[in-house]
């Protein structure tokens, strides 16, 4: 069961606790049996409690145990993104630093996204020189 799934399911549990399977499915842009499934899977772990209402609306509560999990998952993440964020900074001043090795002396960034903003911060560490940074707008490019 992927934890991305479980817990984007406990923060749309969190902000809407009436949610309909069908409706959580569609926000999640997963199938209904695999949202069932992962309802079931965070139900039995003891992540939530369904709670039956009028008819057949069921109400989705989060359990103590699943607001610590659902904080341990958004830790993980953090971790991971800071850890492939260090990882691609890394791997651009290495490459930066070969390429001046090589008689490069001047870089330009074409972008604004967040891969530029790594490659502008890796470029400081890197004996290269920013030229500009080149963007589709042409009064924010900066020389």
């Amino acid at each position: 069961m992927p934890k991305s799934k479980q817990l984007d399911t406990l923060l749309e549990l969190k902000e809407n606790p009436s949610l309909s399977q069908r409706s959580l499915a569609h926000k999640l842009n997963i199938s209904l049996g695999l949202t069932n499934s992962i309802l079931q899977n965070l139900i039995h772990r003891g992540l939530i409690k369904a709670k039956k209402m009028t008819g057949r609306k069921i109400l989705y509560l989060i359990t103590p145990k699943g607001m610590v999990q659902a904080t341990n998952f958004i830790y993980d993440r953090v971790r991971e993104t800071q850890h492939y964020y260090q990882y691609a900074k890394d791997l651009l001043t290495t490459h930066f630093t070969n390429l001046y090795d090589k008689g490069v002396r001047k870089a330009v960034i074409h972008g604004t996204s967040q891969l530029a903003e790594i490659t502008y911060l890796s470029l400081l560490d890197s004996p290269l020189e920013l030229h500009s940074i080149l963007t589709d707008d042409p009064a924010s490019s900066k020389r």
